[in-house]
């Protein structure tokens, strides 16, 4: 992740990240 970016975006990045694998599978 670039510098700058906050836990919580960085939380909600992984989050999407998750729900994207869960729907490709």
């Amino acid at each position: 992740m670039l510098t700058g970016y906050s836990r919580d975006v960085d939380e909600q990045y992984v989050d999407w990240v998750a729900k994207r694998m869960k729907i490709q599978k």
